[in-house]
């Protein structure tokens, strides 16, 4: 999770993930992006669907465990990146350990984003804080491509909160 300050340009050709906090069935298959050792980005394909499972003496099936990649990898410093479902392209889960490697492409555990999202109960350790601060409720979120994208917003009567429109589509609040 990372907060920015400003916008990037837009020769940068952002993506911002959508990411998902609902504790729902095994993603059929998933994406991992990440930096194994430091390196330059690599992508990891797991075509089964991911486990829920305990990492580390958790308890309440935390985690997402892929139990063996099908493409690539991850080794450590991997660790933090995210685990997309590859039918919704949100974040799902953030790698914790595992024991995969270049030389053991075998198991990884990524901890739910549902789990995280309230976390160990104070803002520097739940996700719900950063990702939902107006507490609207929202658990999930589509990616975003800003390239042309426009957003504009236009204030309604009394108290209630400003409906939003992106592209065309109205989002009331």
């Amino acid at each position: 999770l990372l907060e920015l300050l400003e916008q990037p340009p837009d020769s940068y050709n952002v993506y911002y993930a959508g990411w998902s906090a609902i504790n729902e069935a095994a993603p059929a298959g998933v994406v991992g992006i990440h930096h194994p050792s430091g390196d330059i980005k690599k992508i990891s394909f797991d075509y089964d669907a991911v486990v829920s499972a305990n990492y580390g003496g958790s308890s309440g099936g935390s985690h997402w465990r892929v139990v063996a990649w099908n493409d690539g990898t991850t080794e450590g410093g991997s660790s933090g990146s995210p685990l997309f479902d590859s039918l919704t392209h949100r974040v799902v889960g953030q790698l914790h350990g595992g024991t995969a490697s270049c030389a053991s492409i075998t198991s990884d555990y990524y901890g739910k984003v549902a789990m995280s999202w309230t976390g160990g109960g104070t803002s520097a350790t739940r996700l719900r804080d950063w990702l939902d601060p107006d507490n609207t409720g929202i658990l999930q979120i589509d990616g975003l491509d800003p390239a042309g994208a426009r957003l504009s917003a236009s204030p309604t009567s009394g108290d209630v909160p400003l409906n939003v429109q992106f592209n065309g589509t109205t989002f009331l609040p």
